[in-house]
């Protein structure tokens, strides 16, 4: 939705003209369209142009490898007798493919992780030196929270998709510092990500997530809803 809106305010109505070939971008492409206040009239013209556009591309497309086959009906047989090997390949490249997008992953994570030492250490200087402390999240399930219903001093509780869907609301001014219960701090990782894209720079998981910072000793509290967290309940439930 956030790069749908941004679509719109970028190229405005010339959207509409390439959104049928964006998987998910036409589902969404009419609702925001009205959201942003384009005409009515407007609307109808650059959508039924681009889907003629997008219908066009398809017959083009089947001439083109109509005729390829046609010509070309002994490569085809030949590919027939090989269908299993290439089978096989394009399945073992597709779980390459992942396993490769998982371990690239995992590097980002390493490299975005907060030891809680080093949070620990945020939060002692924010208090003596009367600074604003760094804005954590609690991103924990809310069965995680029976075995230890307690927090990380300062925590906000807010799930992963209030989360991003609320980003607007993130404070820009101080560090954003995210933990969970997850394997390899995994939703933490990935909520990261999703705001670095929505072009918040200062976020960063917690290493160990909750588990690790309660293993090394730090204070934990009993979760008072702060203000922070109002606004964000309010505004997903608006």
């Amino acid at each position: 939705m956030v790069k749908t809106e941004r679509y719109f305010e970028r190229r405005g109505a010339v959207t509409l003209l390439f959104a049928k070939f964006v998987p998910g971008l036409s589902t969404v492409a009419a609702p925001i369209a009205g959201q942003t206040g384009m005409p009515y009239g407007r609307f109808v013209v650059y959508d039924l142009v681009g889907s003629a556009l997008w219908a066009l591309a398809y017959l083009l497309a089947g001439f083109f490898f109509g005729d390829i086959a046609q010509r070309s009906q002994g490569f085809f047989a030949m590919l027939g007798h090989f269908a299993v090997f290439i089978f096989v390949a394009m399945v073992l490249g597709l779980m390459f493919w992942k396993f490769w997008k998982q371990r690239k992953f995992l590097l980002s994570v390493r490299q975005m992780r907060l030891e809680p030492a080093e949070l620990m250490g945020m939060i002692e200087m924010a208090e003596q030196q009367g600074n604003i402390p760094p804005f954590i999240v609690d991103l924990r399930h809310p069965l995680d929270y029976l075995p230890d219903p307690r927090v990380v001093p300062g925590s906000v509780r807010v799930s992963p998709t209030d989360l991003t869907a609320h980003s607007a609301l993130l404070p820009r001014d101080r560090d954003l510092i995210l933990y969970c219960t997850c394997p390899s701090e995994e939703t933490s990782a990935k909520v990261a990500l999703q705001l670095h894209k929505l072009g918040i720079s200062r976020v960063r998981p917690l290493r160990g997530g909750f588990e690790g910072w309660r293993n090394a000793g730090y204070p934990l509290i009993d979760y008072v809803p702060p203000v922070e967290a109002a606004e964000l309940t309010s505004s997903t439930a608006a």
